[in-house]
């Protein structure tokens, strides 16, 4: 089908790509990124194709006289669980998805005699999940979005923890007792993130020699203290009020030692837009 009706394209300067039902078309001509939008909305009956209008994404507009407008206000396009900036190529999760859906649901809480050894590796499983590559190469994507897409995955991580917590809660466990561990559960995840990626990154190099993961490991653990810090202040701030403090201890004596320019960097991660669909799940 692809070979027979869709545009033919030079893969050195165009992308087509599909997984299983999802097309995605990176074209720098006009002509053919129309061709591509209306042979698929148009459908192909022989392979029964057909393109659902609701569900189709494009960052430009079709005018009527058949030419095209770029729509300058788009510049991240979503696919399949992910956002590609249509400028740069640059790569981001696309945490929009999780929207309509309850953080709870995605977790196994399994009933266990010491249910924080269960907590653990829940976050150790949750950290493994989002050490991908496409999303911390530091040599295809600019510091600033690896630094985001780091602090979104602590950010993700700290909302999957508060929930794990909150069902334990109304098991009988009592917070304040396990101040202590928790925080060091915390700096373990923020070790465990940059270890893995790290070692993710070196496995792709057999793939692309290039692929690397250069964030220091400081800054790894003042953005993971960061996440959890404001996730929890936001979510219990009297169920977390010493844990927070130590958190936030924590973060003000690594800036002491990142200086002044790294600080501004990872400030400018925390602030980013893909933050907030994280800050604004449910439970």
């Amino acid at each position: 089908m692809v070979r027979d009706y869709l545009p033919r394209i030079n893969p050195e300067t165009e992308l087509l790509i599909h997984y299983v039902d999802d097309f995605f078309l990176m074209t720098h001509d006009p002509e053919k990124a129309k061709t591509f939008l209306e042979t698929m909305n148009k459908g192909i009956p022989e392979y029964n194709c057909f393109a659902n209008a609701a569900k189709t994404n494009t960052n430009f507009k079709v005018n009527e006289d058949g030419s095209l407008t770029l729509d300058e206000h788009k510049d991240w396009m979503a696919w399949c669980g992910v956002l590609i900036n249509t400028t740069n190529l640059e790569v981001r999760s696309d945490y929009t998805r999780y929207a309509s859906k309850k953080i709870r649901d995605h977790l196994s809480i399994i009933t266990h005699p010491r249910p924080l050894l269960n907590l653990h590796q829940l976050m150790r499983r949750a950290v493994v999940l989002k050490c991908q590559p496409i999303f911390l190469d530091c040599q295809v994507q600019s510091e600033k979005t690896v630094l985001c897409n780091v602090y979104q995955v602590f950010l993700l991580l700290a909302v999957k923890t508060h929930t794990a917590l909150r069902t334990l809660q109304l098991r009988g466990l009592r917070l304040r007792k396990y101040t202590k561990f928790l925080h060091c559960l915390i700096l373990q995840s923020a070790r465990y993130f940059h270890s893995r990626a790290r070692a993710k990154c070196r496995e792709n190099q057999s793939k692309d020699a290039s692929t690397s993961f250069t964030v220091p490991l400081e800054l790894c653990t003042w953005l993971c203290c960061h996440a959890y810090g404001r996730v929890l202040q936001s979510k219990d701030p009297r169920g977390y009020q010493l844990l927070v403090k130590i958190l936030s201890s924590q973060t003000c004596t690594l800036s002491d030692t990142m200086g002044l320019q790294l600080m501004k960097r990872c400030l400018k991660a925390t602030t980013a837009s893909g933050c907030q669909p994280i800050m604004r799940l449910k439970c």
